[in-house]
């Protein structure tokens, strides 16, 4: 685990800290609070491995998930999916 706050590669100030990104477009699949880093100074934001980790497993679940839902509810954004049902 690291202490933060941690230094920002882009404004080189300490004022790096953990935070949740509300929602974000992973392998086009919506996923919402992905944890992150952002500088509070300059607004840079970090996909860390916890990110990724999370990202992948949120897929994961609604790609098995995905067998079980109406086209309706994909249609209506149900677990972040947002395709386009033919």
């Amino acid at each position: 685990m690291k202490n933060y706050p941690i230094k920002c590669v882009s404004c080189c100030q300490r004022e790096v800290f953990p935070e949740i990104l509300p929602e974000h477009i992973f392998q086009e699949t919506l996923v919402k609070d992905v944890p992150i880093t952002k500088c509070k100074n300059c607004g840079n934001i970090y996909f860390t491995d916890e990110s990724d980790d999370y990202m992948r497993n949120y897929k994961y679940v609604a790609t098995r998930l995905r067998q079980f839902l109406t086209d309706d509810e994909i249609k209506n954004g149900f677990l972040g999916f947002r395709e386009k049902i033919k």
